[in-house]
């Protein structure tokens, strides 16, 4: 019962759910948030404890979810919006599954236009069309097009 528990490995035994992908995502991504505030795993959770504990000023134990916040705005201006959001899971889950989260807002997250959030054009519509092989092909483009689903939907 006294014995200290390694938060990393505690960590990466609550992952094993995910992909393997993910998991190597997910301890790069978290690496280099810990070389960003230049702590270990195990202060990063000691420092999670003393904010829990902390008595007065509840915005003065803000420091950890303020340095994710500047990390994730690093991270965003060199890399794509996805390895962003990939950066802040891995965060964001490593506190959660040591029973200590981050008190994170939903508006925290990055965020970054997704290419199929938007309409196509009747140019880009009929550029399809005609790389269609079949008339069924044609026919599903112009269902999906028509009807607003999403290909999923469609199936």
């Amino acid at each position: 019962m006294g014995e200290e528990i390694n938060s990393l490995e505690f960590w990466k035994r609550q992952l094993l759910g995910k992909s393997p992908s993910t998991v190597r995502n997910y301890l790069l991504y978290f690496n280099q948030f810990c070389d960003f505030i230049g702590k270990s795993p195990d202060e990063l959770i000691e420092l999670r404890m003393q904010a829990i504990n902390h008595k007065g000023d509840r915005r003065e134990n803000m420091f950890l979810e303020t340095k994710v916040k500047e990390w994730l705005v690093t991270l965003a201006k060199t890399n794509k919006p996805a390895t962003a959001r990939m950066g802040y899971h891995a965060v964001k889950s490593f506190f959660e599954l040591n029973m200590y989260p981050l008190q994170l807002k939903r508006g925290d997250a990055p965020k970054g236009a997704s290419r199929g959030s938007r309409i196509p054009t009747k140019k880009e519509v009929l550029q399809i069309l005609n790389h269609c092989k079949t008339r069924l092909y044609q026919a599903v483009i112009l269902c999906l097009k028509d009807s607003g689903l999403r290909v999923s939907d469609l199936v």
